[in-house]
């Protein structure tokens, strides 16, 4: 499936509210000029939320087909970059349900997007969407044109019913409307680890969908829709929500003995379907799927290292800065502080050792924020940026970083370039921790479905 659309931003000038259907969130951090030497502002750290239109045409007045409802954060410091994650939301008679995006929009004239998930209509859709500014007239506004591919989508229903950690934000000024990317943390004797969901939930529809977009443990990879339903609202400060997760792509890892799938295992251990990809990717490829996790298709580890701005002196080196300060939770059990709702932008480097000075491999751009009253722990939504003669391309990661356990998981829910719509797990470890304001994260990423 293909369709092109034009997704305008109209951001709030502090006079426009009528127009307007983007604000700023956050104010940009000290790193916005850091990287400039005439002082230009490249924003870094600046959180936009955004309910923005999107039309078939490139005018604003022409037919519209979707919301665009999400967020960008610009998170370079040297030139403008930004990192997007929304869902477009289709209410028509040609389309309804929603697609759910993410990745890094860089400073060139196209840059990928991922395309991780979709309900309705775009039922589990998975693919890829080509960016291009159409248009920029100052800050205030500017459009883009949006080419999106959908290589893989179900449209099979099959039910299974189950009676966190992330976040929402509220993104309509007309009605009450979310957008959220959290993570279900089970652990206990029935199941490990987590499920990763983010989608728009529209508070005004008696059901709304959220796109399962992986899992790591006994969710491994896991992929399917979250139908959500508000079971209670009590006022502003509480309210439960009952959710149907059915689940449609599941990794069972256990031997082939217990069950009994002797026979089976070598014709499902790879997985060929030809032609699901074309066209502007490279033409045919060849989808490879791999069913157990010590077989993956691709493997790499690599080195993230996170530079805070220490609010001083090291603006120069910093590649990382809190965009929003901790809430009165950070110290509501321990009196050192748990940093719960500290929000910080990254565009951090990756390298292939463990030292710093060592050969650079990509960049690490997204965010991450502490989300635990009782204990450090952080979610994190980013992408890896490849750019050298060994990969071109992205990555895009999601989930819950458990930093009081030793290693920890999170899925690898698309990608671009080489690693085109790429699926698989990054397995997480603390390998240096030098006081708050710098940290090294060991990333052991193997991916189980590759298109080469």
């Amino acid at each position: 499936m293909k369709m092109t659309v034009y997704y305008h931003d109209i951001l709030y000038n502090g006079s426009n509210t009528a127009n307007a259907t983007a604000a700023a969130a956050t104010n940009p951090t000290a790193l916005s000029t850091a990287g400039s030497s005439n002082g230009t502002a490249y924003f870094f750290g600046e959180l936009v939320v955004f309910d923005d239109l999107v039309t078939a045409g490139q005018a604003l007045s022409s037919e519209p087909v979707a919301r665009a409802q999400g967020f960008y954060v610009y998170d370079k410091k040297e030139t403008l970059n930004a990192w997007f994650a929304f869902s477009l939301v289709f209410n028509s008679t040609a389309y309804k349900g929603t697609l759910n995006l993410m990745g890094a929009d860089l400073h060139e004239e196209t840059r990928d997007i991922s395309v991780v998930g979709g309900t309705g209509d775009f039922f589990m859709a998975r693919g890829v969407a080509t960016l291009r500014t159409d248009s920029i007239e100052d800050i205030y506004y500017f459009r883009l044109k949006i080419d999106i591919k959908l290589y893989d989508s179900r449209a099979s229903k099959v039910q299974q019913e189950w009676l966190l950690e992330g976040f929402y934000f509220y993104d309509r000024k007309e009605l009450y409307n979310a957008w959220f990317a959290f993570s279900l943390v089970f652990n206990s004797t029935a199941h490990r680890v987590t499920i990763n969901l983010m989608g728009a939930d529209l508070m005004n529809e008696k059901t709304r969908d959220l796109s399962v977009v992986g899992g790591t443990g006994d969710f491994f990879m896991a992929r399917g829709v979250a139908t959500v339903s508000t079971d209670s609202f009590e006022g502003l400060y509480y309210f439960r929500l009952k959710m149907l997760i059915k689940l449609y792509e599941c990794y069972i890892i256990r031997s082939c003995s217990k069950l009994d799938l002797t026979t089976l295992a070598a014709s499902i251990l790879i997985i060929l379907l030809l032609g699901l990809a074309g066209g502007a990717h490279g033409g045919r490829k060849t989808r490879l799927v791999s069913s157990y996790d010590d077989e993956p298709c691709m493997k790499m580890t690599v080195y993230y290292h996170d530079i805070l701005y220490n609010g001083s002196n090291n603006t120069a080196n910093a590649t990382a800065a809190a965009a929003t300060n901790p809430t009165a939770l950070s110290t509501a059990i321990t009196s050192n502080g748990t940093f719960f709702g500290m929000l910080v932008v990254f565009d951090d480097v990756v390298t292939a050792e463990q030292a710093l000075s060592s050969e650079p491999v990509a960049r690490a751009q997204g965010f991450y924020f502490y989300d635990k009253k009782e204990e450090l722990n952080a979610w994190f939504a980013f992408s890896l940026v490849f750019n050298s003669m060994a990969h071109k391309g992205t990555l895009n990661l999601m989930g819950a970083d458990l930093i009081s356990e030793e290693t920890r998981d999170f899925s690898v829910v698309g990608g671009t370039g080489d690693f085109f719509m790429a699926r698989g797990v990054a397995t997480i470890s603390t390998d240096s921790f030098e006081g708050f304001f710098y940290f090294r994260l060991k990333m052991v990423i193997k991916l189980y479905e590759c298109y080469v």
